[in-house]
């Protein structure tokens, strides 16, 4: 009979990495051309009852709250970008620039 620890050893649970980008199926479309330059979105986690989105912007990497602004609460968003919504349901993140609003989805 195995041990609890054998049993536990033998299950895997989600990524070997949890932080690693997440590879789109094949045939998902490139995430949208509005998005800022040198911005990625990789993926999203949930802490503290809110959705943060993994992203990267030029050589910063980090998380986005919904209500952030590029430039004066982040870095990693350019100036004049707001986070308006992080979806972690449907794995979408929604930013605003001005009255325009881009949304990426994983």
């Amino acid at each position: 009979m195995p041990t609890p620890q054998q049993v536990v050893a033998a299950v895997r649970m989600g990524r070997f990495d949890p932080f690693a980008p997440v590879s789109p199926p094949a045939g998902t479309a490139p995430q949208p051309t509005g998005l800022p330059q040198g911005f990625r979105f990789s993926g999203v986690v949930r802490g503290g009852g809110q959705a943060e989105a993994l992203v990267q912007f030029g050589s910063l990497s980090g998380t986005l709250r919904a209500g952030q602004v590029g430039g004066r609460t982040t870095d990693l968003l350019p100036q004049g970008w707001t986070v308006a919504r992080v979806d972690g349901q449907r794995g979408r993140l929604t930013l605003r620039q001005g009255g325009q609003l881009v949304t990426a989805d994983l």
